[in-house]
């Protein structure tokens, strides 16, 4: 009779760990980061500047970016305040680069920027933004930006 109870208890056992197993690889893994952001931009006459925070949550086949702050250019001085939905799809795995499939940006009535401005600190609509570059550099840190270079890192609180 003991052996039939530990025959069992191993069965239940190696049955629970398939399990927990087979969810974890099927599940995919979200990242959920929030930090200070500094950007300092000057080309030709145009001098850009931008502090606030920032939130990324990254999925398999999304990223979602929520951003506020304050953005001047030129001195003249805008609030950021916009959500940016990206949907994913893997374009090369080796350099990390994602390709764009779909993108939705929500403002809040705050936000005063333009959209061309706006666009050249975020992800836009153009054409050429429809590869981005985001690494996963840890368990706690991410780079994202254009497919030139990252332009923004984030890491877990």
């Amino acid at each position: 009779m003991p052996k039939k109870i530990a025959l069992l208890a191993i069965v239940i056992l190696s049955v629970t760990v398939a399990t927990l197993c087979w969810f974890r690889s099927n599940t995919p893994s979200s990242f959920f980061c929030e930090s200070n952001y500094s950007v300092v931009q000057q080309i030709n006459s145009d001098h850009i500047r931008s502090e606030g925070l920032i939130s990324a949550e990254l999925s398999d086949n999304a990223l979602f970016i929520n951003i506020d702050g304050l953005l001047i250019k030129n001195e003249k001085k805008y609030i950021l305040s916009r959500s940016i939905n990206v949907g994913l799809k893997k374009y090369n795995s080796s350099f990390n680069l994602y390709l764009v499939t779909s993108l939705k940006t929500s403002r809040d009535n705050s936000d005063n920027i333009p959209n061309d401005i706006a666009q050249e600190l975020l992800f836009g609509d153009k054409s050429g933004d429809r590869i981005i570059y985001i690494d996963r550099i840890s368990d706690d840190t991410i780079l994202f930006g254009n497919q030139m270079f990252p332009q923004y890192g984030c890491r877990r609180k």
